[in-house]
């Protein structure tokens, strides 16, 4: 167990960026996995409590029409190139876990491919 964390511990990130897209829905342990993550280095942690709380001290002012926008892309109501850009707006956060970021698979794996 200690040499499987040491090399987890090895590969966290030393600057920003989305490392860990975490797609399992909201109830499935994903506050537990969020905290995790933040030990292991891959903080802070987009979960959907940052949307109303922002719990990490982050602003996630105007993420609501964020999310609606990447819901409404994914519908087709919204041409792939308008709306708020998921990247930009996420450029803080090294991990994600949870509601919304369940809700758009193809959307988090186009935006952060590595």
């Amino acid at each position: 167990m200690l040499r499987v964390l040491v090399s987890v511990l090895a590969m966290a990130p030393a600057v920003g960026g989305m490392q860990v897209v975490g797609l399992g829905p909201g109830r499935t342990g994903t506050d537990s996995l969020k905290k995790a993550l933040e030990i292991l280095g891959f903080g802070p942690c987009y979960h959907m409590s940052e949307v109303l709380i922002e719990l990490s001290g982050i602003s996630t002012e105007g993420h609501l029409e964020l999310w609606r926008d990447a819901a409404l892309r994914a519908g087709g109501a919204l041409p792939h190139n308008e709306g708020k850009d998921l990247v930009e707006a996420l450029r803080e956060w090294n991990s994600g876990v949870d509601f919304p970021f369940a809700m758009f698979p193809d959307e988090m794996l186009e935006a952060f491919p590595e």
